[in-house]
């Protein structure tokens, strides 16, 4: 194994890792009378990449931001980042406030998961 295949399952497990922990935090949560995901409020795994998302929105809101500018900022590949961000919108927490090609804003779900 190469160093880039051993770099890429090393970034694979730690996803994965990261999607364990959420899981395991959201439900603790549960367990212990906290926040209670509901149908209505599916919950995803937020990891480091996310937040740093959804932070670089945040700092321009509300403003919109192309996915170009948000990629050089958070250090993502472009196809990574296009990926991240439909996830984030299917869940509410980033927006296309001017359609497709106008960029990408933070919305006031997004806002809540960086405090």
């Amino acid at each position: 194994m190469n160093d880039n295949q051993q770099l890429n399952t090393n970034q694979a497990e730690i996803a994965r890792l990261h999607r364990v922990i959420a899981q395991a935090h959201c439900d603790l949560a549960v367990v212990l009378g906290g926040a209670d995901p509901t149908p209505e409020q599916p919950t995803i795994a937020i990891d480091p990449s996310d937040v740093a998302i959804l932070a670089a929105l945040h700092e321009v809101h509300p403003a919109t931001m192309g996915q170009i500018d948000i990629a050089s900022r958070v250090l993502l590949s472009r196809r990574t980042l296009g990926n991240r961000l439909k996830r984030l919108r299917s869940h509410g927490h980033v927006n296309r406030p001017n359609g497709a090609r106008g960029g990408d804003s933070i919305t006031e779900s997004g806002k809540g998961l960086l405090k």
